[in-house]
């Protein structure tokens, strides 16, 4: 489903690209510098494209890929959710399911569901067994030495102590 999702967006980013200004009639009140033809096809849409976590953790990681080596958008917007799941998938599978599927029901069956992957509880336990110690660590550099942790920073340290 999020496939489909994806595909009809990226339906928009086309047409959104294609648009110029000169593809509207020109109000009477335009501005004297927006009226004639080369002034308007060179005003272009900004394409910003923003997603939740589970579009990557989804499988539609390699689209996304395509759209920002393409310069199809100017600005991205998204979660940092994916890099957790990206660790959870190294810990344990996930399973495809259905994006229809009922949460709470899942839930009481010690089941997730994100996008239309399913997780089983136990996964979140074992990243937590796994990422806390190196929370700690972290946190011993920051009280020690002061390292401040950012995001990037984070990912980088915990992809060697993987």
């Amino acid at each position: 489903f999020q496939a489909t999702n994806l595909g009809l967006a990226f339906k928009q980013i086309d047409a959104m690209l294609d648009w110029s200004l000169n593809d509207e009639p020109v109000a009477d009140d335009e501005e004297d510098e927006f009226r004639s033809e080369e002034s308007r096809l060179s005003v272009r849409t900004k394409v910003w494209l923003s997603y939740t976590s589970n579009i990557i953790s989804s499988g539609c990681r390699e689209q996304i890929r395509y759209i920002a080596e393409h310069h199809m958008t100017q600005v991205f917007i998204t979660t940092a959710g994916g890099i957790e799941e990206d660790f959870i998938k190294c810990l344990s599978d996930f399973h495809l399911g259905d994006f229809a599927l009922d949460g709470k029901t899942l839930r009481r069956r010690g089941l997730n569901r994100t996008g239309n992957l399913i997780v089983p509880n136990d996964n979140y336990c074992k990243f937590e067994e796994w990422f806390e110690p190196i929370i700690d660590k972290m946190h011993d550099e920051l009280e020690q030495d002061g390292v401040i942790w950012t995001p990037s920073k984070m990912v980088v340290s915990v992809s060697f102590d993987a």
